[in-house]
């Protein structure tokens, strides 16, 4: 694992709500910039990505554009 201060951004816990539905909240862990800058993802974590926006049946639509999201060149 790489050292927080390392990474472009700070992971926090926060509740969402089910299709805005207060009776359905959902903890959920939310990802903010605190370094600016082009930063790309590593292949493996576009594909975990990709992988749970299909398990979780997201709109094709998006997962087309997460599809087009460069990655990192080693």
């Amino acid at each position: 694992n790489r050292a927080r201060e390392r990474n472009s951004y700070i992971r926090e816990e926060r509740v969402v709500y089910r299709d805005g539905d207060e009776k359905q909240p959902l903890k959920v862990q939310v990802y903010f910039v605190v370094k600016k800058g082009s930063f790309l993802p590593k292949d493996e974590y576009k594909n975990l990505i990709l992988k749970g926006a299909r398990e979780h049946h997201l709109p094709p639509s998006y997962i087309g554009e997460l599809e087009k999201i460069p990655v990192e060149r080693s």
